[in-house]
């Protein structure tokens, strides 16, 4: 099975899923980039550290199109999860927490949830009624586990 998410550069005023929602907008109707967003580049470096592709068992990888690299020309990141990895909701978690420490957003379209720099939560209503372990689930990690912190 399979999960995309989405990373991109939010402003500091958006407070509201709706505005999240207008700066995506406003981002996908911007002309391609001619580079790759560096930043991008980052968070796909520290998520290869932490998770890379083993060529001899690439189905355990979490990561549906091979290690992701962050290159699009696009304003917005899709990233894709193959959900049947074992480490997808570990994978998850720290997405949200290297793109937030860069100054990314983690958008979940399919719960129309957001995760902002600052660690500002904007939770759609399918989770708004979950606990809130079932959200994020990530175990816990040491100081020399974080990769870009």
């Amino acid at each position: 099975m399979s999960y995309v998410l989405h990373i991109m550069p939010m402003p500091a005023h958006i407070d509201t899923i709706d505005g999240v929602y207008a700066e995506w907008e406003r981002l996908n109707q911007r002309p391609r980039r001619t580079e790759p967003n560096s930043t991008f580049g980052e968070v796909g470096y520290y998520l290869r550290l932490r998770y890379p592709v083993d060529p001899n068992n690439p189905e355990f990888s979490p990561w549906l199109e091979g290690p992701p690299r962050g290159d699009t020309l696009e304003h917005v990141w899709a990233l894709g999860f193959n959900t049947s990895a074992i480490q997808a909701s570990r994978a998850f978690s720290e997405l949200v927490d290297i793109a937030n420490t860069l100054d990314l957003a983690v958008v979940d379209d399919q719960t129309a949830s957001a995760w902002l720099p600052g660690g500002r939560e904007l939770l759609g209503p399918q989770l708004q009624q979950q606990p809130a372990s079932q959200i994020r689930r990530s175990e816990p990690r040491s100081d020399s586990d974080a990769c870009c912190l």
